[in-house]
């Protein structure tokens, strides 16, 4: 397996964008197990989606977390670039529902999903800079 190398944040923007992932994961968590508690038969989707909510706030918790469990089977996850796409997906999710705290997620998560997709082209740039200076 190879093993690559990721550019890394400073630590006062790791913790900042840990937490806020840590935060919307525990809340997509949630609106899962609430959206469970009545359950609606008629309409499968009212099961599949909460449930798909659960194991994606899980993940997200085990990958911010670092579980080698989570981060050696799923690669993606490991860089920012990866884990900025996956937390958009994860937004256009909750925006299949109609209700205010989905679409307060779902822009938190584009949100948090952005900033890492933009720190990661900004470490990119600072690792050039640096490469040049050094020739």
């Amino acid at each position: 397996m190879v093993d690559i190398k990721y550019p890394t944040l400073p630590k006062k923007w790791d913790r900042w964008l840990k937490t806020c992932s840590l935060v919307m994961a525990v809340f997509l968590i949630l609106i899962g197990v609430f959206g469970l508690i009545p359950p609606s038969i008629t309409d499968p989707i009212n099961i599949i989606l909460p449930v798909y909510y659960i194991l994606f706030g899980l993940f997200i918790v085990g990958s911010e977390l670092r579980l080698k469990s989570i981060v050696d089977k799923f690669l993606f996850i490991k860089g920012h670039i990866g884990r900025g796409f996956f937390y958009m997906f994860v937004a256009t999710l909750c925006l299949s529902k109609n209700s205010l705290i989905n679409y307060a997620i779902a822009i938190a998560l584009f949100g948090t999903g952005i900033l890492y997709i933009s720190c990661y082209c900004g470490l990119k740039e600072n690792q050039t800079d640096v490469s040049v200076i050094d020739q």
